[in-house]
This record gives structure tokens, C-alpha cells and sequence, in this order.
């Protein structure tokens, strides 16, 4: 897939991440956002097969203060 795919679809995961936080009354959603990284911010760089690439389909939780 390329940025134009996994752009929009980072930021889903992202959002759905934020969303069930905040859903299950975890955490107020003024304290939260959601920030799709895309082909951004990879963990591994390129990965030829299809369980390699799942590393980088992921939701990273930051504390931000």
C-alpha cells in the first residue's frame, strides 16, 4: 500500500485506539489525541512478508506532559 492508503488508515487506528479509551470511561478524551504516523514512523524499515509488516501496523500510547 502506499502513503495515500496508509495515511488515512493509520489515522483510523489511531482515532479507533482513542476512541475505545475514552468509550470504557479509561481516560477524559480532553487528554487524548490521535495522530495517524502512516509510512511515517516505521519501527522496521522495509519488511517483505506479510507477519514482517504487521511491526509496524501498531498504536503507540505516549505520556505527553
Amino acid at each position: 500500500m502506499d502513503a495515500v492508503v496508509n495515511g488515512p488508515l493509520s489515522q483510523a487506528r489511531a482515532e479507533a485506539a482513542r476512541n475505545y479509551l475514552v468509550d470504557s470511561d479509561e481516560i477524559p478524551s480532553a487528554r487524548l489525541e490521535a495522530t495517524g504516523c502512516g509510512t511515517e514512523d516505521p519501527l522496521r524499515k522495509v519488511e517483505q512478508t506479510a507477519q514482517g509488516k504487521l511491526h509496524n501496523r501498531r498504536v503507540d500510547l505516549r505520556q505527553i506532559r
